[in-house]
């Protein structure tokens, strides 16, 4: 299930009039859901903050070489 769609469901089922009879077992199950869905969301943010440093770092050493071209003109 997608990140949105499992925050839809979480919330319509906690806004039902009878959502204090939720099941346990049901209750477990959004909960496990929500946490394998927001490990996946950091696993996804760390991926790319990853990637911008990388380019970053490329960036860095493109313009370090282009400064060395320049003083030595």
């Amino acid at each position: 299930m997608k990140m949105g769609e499992l925050l839809q469901t979480t919330e319509r089922q906690l806004e039902e009039p009878n959502a204090d009879s939720l099941p346990v077992t049901d209750l477990i199950h959004l909960e496990k859901e929500l946490q394998t869905t927001l490990t996946q969301i950091r696993s996804r943010k760390t991926h790319l903050l990853l990637e911008y440093v990388k380019g970053l770092h490329e960036r860095e050493k493109m313009l370090r070489e282009e400064n060395k071209l320049l003083e030595d003109n």
